[in-house]
Parts: structure tokens; C-alpha cells; sequence
């Protein structure tokens, strides 16, 4: 983060943007957190996946309990086990098929930091290919 306030000083300033201070990143796995909504907020989420409202009550308690802008979600189901036909997703898994430009390599979601950063209200405004639970394709 040090680095991104060094460098992109003048973008932050353009945007009205300041970058959360970020020691630690919980990690917890997608079941996990699908159990953690039931339990604590009575929110079914769907099979291997968290909804929108879903992901607001995971970062409230994350926060709450954590003190973390931020949460890894990890484990998440493949194509398959999720029961997404592949051929639904050609489109997306041939974007891949000479590889991927060189990048900052965002693990914790380049989308939703970006999101996050410029106070967008949905991920879709920050997603070059948006999709959700009733959209897979462009």
C-alpha cells in the first residue's frame, strides 16, 4: 500500500480517495462463511456461493469481529461440482486461451477493491465482464 500512496498520489487526489490501512486478511473458506450467514443472521445463501446481500452481512461481521475491510474466501467449488455446465462458460474459459496479460495479480479480487476504493454501490459498475447468480454471459 506504501508503494500505491507513493505512486498514484495524484489519481488518489483526483478520486477524493484514501486507501485503508491493511495489517491482516482473514482467510475462511466458502462453506464456512455459507454456514457463518445461516448461523449468525439466518441468511440461506446459495450452493456454492454467497449472494449480495450475503456478502454484506459477511463484511459487517468480518469487520466487527476482525476489524478488516477485507476477508479471503477461499475453496470455492469448481465449474462442475458448482453445476455450471461448462459449455455455458466457453466464452469466459476462452478468454484465457493464450494466457493473460501481465498484471498485479489481485488475489483479493481486483473488482471488488476497486469497488471499495471508488464507493461504488454494486461490483457490476467495476467489472469488465459482470455477471451474477441469473447471468453468465456477457
Amino acid at each position: 500500500m506504501a508503494h500505491l500512496e507513493k505512486t498514484c498520489a495524484k489519481e488518489f487526489e483526483i478520486l477524493k480517495v484514501d486507501l485503508p490501512k491493511i495489517d491482516k486478511i482473514p482467510r475462511m473458506p466458502l462453506e464456512e462463511a455459507r454456514d457463518l450467514l445461516l448461523e449468525e443472521f439466518g441468511h440461506p445463501s446459495p450452493k456454492g456461493n454467497i449472494d449480495a446481500e450475503g456478502e454484506k452481512l459477511l463484511a459487517k461481521y468480518i469487520k466487527d469481529e476482525y476489524d478488516s475491510e477485507f476477508v479471503f474466501l477461499t475453496k470455492y467449488p469448481a465449474a462442475k461440482p458448482a453445476g455450471i455446465d461448462p459449455k455455458a462458460v466457453d466464452f469466459y474459459i476462452e478468454s484465457f486461451k493464450y494466457g493473460m496479460p501481465p498484471h498485479g495479480g489481485f488475489a483479493i479480487g481486483l473488482e471488488r477493491i476497486t469497488m471499495m476504493i471508488l464507493g461504488l454501490d454494486n461490483i457490476r459498475h467495476a467489472t469488465i465482464l459482470p455477471r451474477d447468480l441469473n447471468r453468465v454471459t456477457p
